[in-house]
């Protein structure tokens, strides 16, 4: 089998699973779900290995601890355990690896958005691909699962909690993004020295997102809703927003 260049291998770990998403050169995609143990792990390495020519793992640090780390550096692998408090030093070296990933000014472009890191934008896109296949932001959010559930019978209308019936890596990262909205708004020196390498839309519809989700944000707390709800809310206008965003920008070549 002829082997291609070097793939970016994202891993989601959780205790009993780990979520796979692979990008190469060509494409960004959902690999799969595999076991959380040792064995499931080398399973899924060596099919890696039989395609890939250099694999570069990476994932969040986490309650799991390092022992993916240890094992698969034992093989002789490269690996990155990246904190979640993404300190730009990380974000510089992910971005590194992406040099040559067609969809490296898609993942630079969706970090404008207030909350959105690396690791989020690099999930999104690998499991998301290509942004122009969703006709509405609304399908976008209806995919990842962040639309009500709803119960109706004639002309009565309920509402349920959202549905969850979608990509549930990238609903993650746009909840866990949705956080940094309890703030109020503001330019910050990452997200302004970010701007220097990206469009006046872009940078203008991130901000017209900042400004509506923080205000919303207050809005909804000072009602006094539940946290876990504000936090959906907000998740699912983000998705709009960057729904917009990746579609103004084009991969490269």
């Amino acid at each position: 089998m002829v082997q291609s260049s070097t793939a970016f291998i994202g891993m989601d770990v959780h205790k009993d699973s780990i979520d796979v998403a692979i990008a190469d050169a060509r494409e960004a995609r959902h690999f799969g779900r595999v076991g959380g143990d040792a064995a499931a792990v080398d399973r899924v390495v060596r099919k890696l290995r039989s395609v890939h020519r250099r694999a570069l793992f990476v994932y969040e640090a986490g309650p799991c601890g390092f022992w993916l780390y240890r094992r698969l550096r034992a093989q002789g692998l490269e690996c990155m355990v990246v904190s979640p408090s993404k300190t730009p030093r990380n974000d510089t070296a992910i971005l590194a690896e992406l040099e040559h990933w067609r969809w490296r000014p898609v993942v630079e472009a969706l970090q404008e958005p207030r909350g959105v890191q690396v690791l989020h934008a690099v999930r999104i896109v690998a499991e998301l691909g290509d942004f122009n296949r969703f006709e509405s932001p609304r399908k976008l959010m209806a995919y990842l699962g962040l639309i009500p559930s709803e119960n109706s019978s004639g002309a009565r209308r309920l509402q349920g909690a959202i549905t969850k019936a979608g990509n549930s890596s990238a609903r993650r990262a746009f909840v866990e993004a949705a956080h940094a909205y309890a703030h109020p708004a503001r330019l910050s020196w990452v997200i302004a020295r970010r701007q220097t390498r990206l469009s006046k839309n872009v940078c203008d519809i991130a901000w017209q997102a900042q400004l509506r989700l923080c205000a919303r944000f207050r809005r909804l707390a000072a009602r006094r809703v539940p946290r876990n709800k504000v936090i959906v809310a907000v998740a699912r206008e983000l998705c709009g927003f960057a729904w917009a965003i990746a579609r103004d920008v084009k991969p490269a070549a």
